[in-house]
Parts: C-alpha cells; structure tokens; sequence
C-alpha cells in the first residue's frame, strides 16, 4: 500500500509514495487512489509534461479543484504556495525536492524522505530496463565487436 504523508506546513497538501511492484516483465505503479483523499475534492484532471533538462515550468493554480502532481521521471522540485485567503495555512510554502529528497516548510524546517537509491537513480534518469541496457552500450559495442573477431565464423 501507498505511503501517505499530510503536510503539516499546508492545509490540504498530501504527499503520496507509490508501491512499485516489479519482475522481469516491469514494473507496475498505482499513481492514484480516490481513497487516498477521501476529504479532497474531485480529480478532475491528469497531464503528463515531458519537459529538457533545465526548463522552468511556471505558476499553475485551481480556486476549486485539485491536483495532482506525478512526476514519472527527471527532477522536479515543486513549490506550493497557500493562497487561500483566510485558510488556516494561507500564505504558507513548502517545497518537495526529490534530487535532495527533502519536503521544506516555511520556518526552514526540513523533512528528509527515503528513497531507495536505485529507483532514485532511475527516476532521476528516466531509466527504464531499455535506457538501464543503453547506458552499457559502449561495453556492449566492444563485446560484440570482439566476438565479431573471434567468431567471424558465427
């Protein structure tokens, strides 16, 4: 089952760490779960933004809706800004870094979350099991190119 983390720093906020359950074939993620937020408000939307390397993606808000944040691969360090007037966190921030796997409130207090090494290394990367294998590519080139010599006769 999915880790779930309320924020204490923003009202409403919810950090949610998926099982990843894997074989040889893959693996399978559940990215989302209505149960999850049984208090929040309706999903109304899903995106996926495959962005480059170094690309600042701005201001994005919802005055009656939720969303939801999946970051499939790369760094992300998303900042969350309470601007509900007269909530009870408004004005608040809190920023959620994965390279640095930190979650930093408002008072400079800092969560630090685990994160298995590998995976990290992957999601960071935007490694699947074909882009693990093409980062042994020039290993891989030179076997073959050996074998070629060896074995011309195969």
């Amino acid at each position: 089952m999915a880790t779930i983390i309320s924020s204490d720093v923003i009202d409403g906020v919810v950090v949610v760490e998926p099982d990843i359950h894997g074989d040889e074939r893959g693996i399978f993620i559940e990215t989302y779960r209505r149960q999850w937020f049984p208090s929040g408000r309706e999903m109304i939307q899903g995106n996926r933004g495959d962005r480059r390397a170094g690309a600042i993606v701005g201001l994005h808000y919802h005055l009656h809706q939720a969303d939801y944040w999946y970051v499939p691969y790369g760094r992300a360090r998303v900042v969350l800004h309470d601007l509900r007037v007269g909530s009870a966190t408004d004005g608040a921030t809190l920023t959620i870094d994965l390279e640095s796997q930190e979650i930093r409130g408002p008072d400079g207090g800092v969560v630090k979350f685990d994160l298995d090494p590998f995976r990290k290394h992957c999601l960071i990367n935007g490694l699947d099991d074909i882009g693990l294998t093409m980062e042994k590519k020039a290993s891989i080139d030179t076997y073959e190119d050996k074998l070629k010599r060896e074995r011309a006769w195969a």
